[in-house]
């Protein structure tokens, strides 16, 4: 089957299927840098909204967002969750981000890339079971934090 217009085969990477608000999202699999669940998410006074606080995982302090492009809810910064569950992206080789999720569904294998310039420049993944999904990159995350603190 030809691929619709707009779309780019993969390389036959991998996507992580999670949960964050009310949809699905995937994130390649090669920016994840591992998957923790925390009893404790510090707070810190004056940030943005966006940032729930920080993790300390295995002495790297690690800010943790809960809002991201996209996402239309925002978590609770003092939910009462025993464990929170944070998928940490690995932005660079300095730069490390947790999103807080709700749960992490599955590996899949990514078909086709797809940006929708009608979506606000969204891009999507077109995965081997769960179809269509927006694709979160952490590059893009740091850069709409960076343009909140203007």
């Amino acid at each position: 089957m030809p691929l619709a217009q707009g779309k780019r085969p993969a390389n036959l990477n991998k996507a992580i299927i999670f949960k964050a608000g009310r949809k699905l999202w995937a994130c390649n699999l090669d920016n994840v840098k591992e998957i923790v669940r925390t009893s404790k998410i510090s707070s810190l006074p004056n940030s943005l909204k966006s940032v729930v606080g920080v993790i300390n995982v295995r002495g790297e302090v690690i800010p943790v967002i809960a809002t991201w492009p996209g996402l239309q809810e925002t978590f609770d910064k003092n939910n009462n969750k025993k464990n929170n569950l944070v998928v940490l992206l690995k932005e660079s080789s300095s730069t490390t981000i947790g999103l807080l999720v709700e749960e992490v569904s599955a590996i899949e294998k990514i078909d086709a890339y797809d940006f929708d310039s009608n979506d606000g420049g969204t891009y999507f993944v077109h995965l081997s079971n769960s179809g269509q999904l927006p694709l979160i990159d952490g590059k893009v995350i740091l850069d709409y934090l960076k343009g909140n603190l203007d």
